[in-house]
């Protein structure tokens, strides 16, 4: 059985890869996903359940392009990873880029993702997409 930080880090490879039906297979059926609302951002908000966590990625790949994306650190307590990291994006409709360092909550009960939330600066969302 694959340890949590191993879950996580086949995670971030599989979305490295643009392999997101892998990476869904990492997913309980019923996970929450969540990136704090921004206003007129359509990958923010609750996504809960592959189907729409899928349709989170389809937003997120509609709206940016991406130019860099680096997980920096993986720390691990029980059913808890916390990953550290950076990205810097084109908002697709605006041209804007924006740099953002983040930080992504994973809970992960029986070998699946049961929860992912993820810490960044909104701000920085909202303003590369008005």
């Amino acid at each position: 059985m694959k340890t949590n930080i191993e879950i996580v880090q086949e995670g971030y490879m599989e979305f490295g890869k643009g392999n997101i039906p892998a990476l869904l297979d990492l997913l309980d059926e019923n996970v929450v996903w969540e990136l704090p609302a921004t206003a007129d951002v359509s990958f923010s908000g609750v996504f809960t359940g592959k189907n729409e966590v899928m349709r989170f990625f389809q937003n997120v790949g509609a709206s940016n392009d991406f130019h860099d994306f680096k997980v920096e650190k993986l720390l691990t307590d029980d059913s808890t990873v916390i990953a550290l990291g950076s990205l810097t994006a084109t908002a697709k409709p605006t041209g804007k880029t924006s740099s953002n360092k983040w930080a992504h909550r994973w809970e992960i009960q029986n070998g699946k993702v049961t929860q992912h939330y993820e810490y960044v600066d909104s701000a920085e969302i909202r303003n590369a997409f008005h």
